[in-house]
């Protein structure tokens, strides 16, 4: 899941775009693996459904991942976008 990345600065205080994914953990492992991202924090909230995390592309870009905790609440969600 790797894109090409834009030139110029990013704006201060936009993003992140965050994209959600079947396990946080996993894509963690593989950004840090193969792209050679710094590690970054994996957040969750007992009032939240997902999983979260930010971190930084290498041409500066917040970008984040959320995954569902709960498959049925993922299942939910996905019909909205249906």
């Amino acid at each position: 899941m790797l894109a090409a990345g834009a030139e110029g600065t990013p704006t201060e205080g936009s993003g992140p775009l965050r994209l959600g994914v079947k396990s946080i953990e996993d894509e963690r492992s593989r950004l840090i693996n193969e792209v050679h991202i710094e590690l970054f924090e994996i957040f969750s909230r007992e009032e939240v459904p997902v999983k979260w995390a930010t971190f930084s592309d290498p041409w500066g870009n917040r970008i984040g991942f959320f995954e569902y905790i709960e498959e049925q609440e993922m299942n939910e969600r996905i019909k909205v976008f249906l």
